[in-house]
């Protein structure tokens, strides 16, 4: 990849990594998407013309680190860490995600090539092995054969640059304005679709916030967080549970627990 598409891409891809963390941390999301992946907003920036087809093609690979918008680790380091807030030390938490990450990717890199070997790759009808990945290659052969103008099509930039100053006034007035009732973030994430998702599960958490605050206040709120945490383990574990019963009576058949 051509050195200036590297320093395009690289900032943009953290800027959006810290910028999603500070939402699912802030609004309590337990994701949410992109509206222009980094890889794609590169791409808009400086036009197909202007990369080289080898940069383009890389750029499409860089795919892998944005995922759905689900994949990346900062935002679930930094829920894991606060969740454990003066309970356990945030350095052990942070030990225990890196092994987590280890495993998870030594496990999933070996099913991954047992499965693809053992019933064909394109067989197992799996997002990730017949969509995703192709999807990639598929997303170079377009922009080559479609080229992007500098700037993106219908002026991009210049609408990202116009959201960017946006994002900018509304963050002040919220900060500097006791009065201001709009938050930021709204405008952010406005019809993504992870939030589109959770609308409704987003509205329920905060009528039962509002609920224990007016009842009992902060100090009812506090002790009315394990039971919460309790909920998010108890999702966890028994879809850990339903795989462990998919790996012995339904192998390579297995049920969707969830949908997110």
């Amino acid at each position: 990849m051509a050195l200036f598409v590297i320093l395009t891409f690289l900032p943009i891809a953290l800027l959006t990594f810290l910028g999603l963390s500070r939402v699912v941390a802030e609004l309590g999301l337990v994701y949410v998407y992109y509206q222009v992946q980094p890889f794609d907003a590169a791409l808009q920036i400086w036009g197909t013309p202007t990369i080289s087809g080898q940069s383009v093609t890389t750029l499409s690979f860089m795919r892998i680190f944005n995922s759905a918008g689900k994949g990346y680790v900062m935002p679930a380091m930094t829920q894991s860490v606060k969740a454990v807030d003066r309970v356990v030390k945030p350095r052990q938490i942070a030990l225990m995600i890196g092994v987590s990450l280890i495993l998870g990717y030594v496990v999933s890199i070996a099913n991954t090539l047992y499965l693809g070997y053992a019933y064909g790759a394109y067989n197992l009808g799996n997002m990730g092995l017949k969509n995703a990945a192709p999807g990639a290659f598929n997303k170079a052969i377009n922009s080559i054969r479609n080229p992007i103008p500098m700037g993106g099509k219908g002026g991009l930039a210049i609408w990202a640059l116009i959201g960017a100053a946006a994002m900018a006034a509304f963050t002040m007035a919220r900060y500097w304005l006791p009065w201001w009732p709009l938050h930021p973030i709204g405008l952010a994430i406005q019809g993504n679709y992870g939030v589109t998702k959770v609308v409704f599960s987003i509205l329920i958490v905060w009528a039962i916030k509002s609920l224990l605050m007016r009842i009992g206040g902060v100090d009812l709120y506090e002790r009315g967080k394990p039971f919460f945490i309790g909920l998010i383990v108890a999702q966890a574990l028994s879809t850990a549970l339903v795989f462990a019963i998919d790996c012995v009576w339904f192998p390579a058949r297995g049920h969707n627990v969830h949908n997110y």
